[in-house]
């Protein structure tokens, strides 16, 4: 029998099932959707199930790339690979270009960049900081809020009650390294306080 002669009867029977069909996709559908907003909501559970369905998926492996020079098998270039070593020699050789730069020359790699991309990069006049004065340094110093002393046993309060001409010594130092010249050694060391070990029996430490 042609398809167009087929009875009536048995397009009712197909349309009956795909019905069924999607009755079942639907209620399987919502059975899923239920069980997974129970365990989201769960009270000891939900949190975490909750974090892990919304988090980024962990990324995957590369299983097979396109061959970026012929090899030695037979394999051309443009075609693509699967096999794990060939995938990671070519993923290696890729990366290792990015490295190295324009052939292992940084002048010639910030200069081909600036080549590709100085039309695109934003520019401006540089900012003009002005020298650090002794009323910097003591308004800075003044708004800081009361915490624990630093590691070289310095406190926010105690700074904020030195005198005019401490703030302009701190001043002329801090604006001397602004311009390039080094830390003092001293500001590397820190205070370090120990507990004595006493012994009541003894009497010695």
């Amino acid at each position: 029998m042609r398809p167009e002669q087929r009875h009536p009867r048995s397009h009712n029977y197909e349309a009956g099932r795909s019905t069924q069909a999607q009755a079942y996709f639907a209620k399987v559908e919502g059975e899923v959707a239920k069980s997974t907003r129970e365990r989201n909501t769960c009270a000891k559970y939900g949190g975490k199930h909750l974090s892990a369905a919304i988090s980024e998926q962990k990324g995957k492996p590369m299983t097979n790339i396109a061959r970026d020079q012929d090899t030695r098998d037979g394999g051309k270039i443009g075609q693509i690979a699967s096999n794990p070593v060939d995938v990671d020699n070519i993923v290696r050789r890729a990366w290792q270009a990015i490295h190295e730069g324009a052939e292992g020359c940084i002048e010639t790699a910030v200069a081909q960049f600036l080549g590709i991309y100085c039309s695109t990069v934003f520019k401006r006049k540089p900012y003009v900081v002005d020298d650090i004065i002794a009323e910097m340094v003591q308004s800075s110093f003044s708004k800081t809020q009361e915490s624990a002393g630093a590691l070289d046993g310095w406190s926010p309060k105690e700074l904020s009650l030195l005198s005019f001409d401490a703030y302009g010594h701190i001043a002329t130092l801090l604006d001397q390294i602004e311009k390039g010249a080094p830390w003092p050694r001293s500001s590397a060391h820190a205070r370090v306080v120990f507990l004595e070990n006493w012994e009541p029996t003894s009497g010695r430490s």
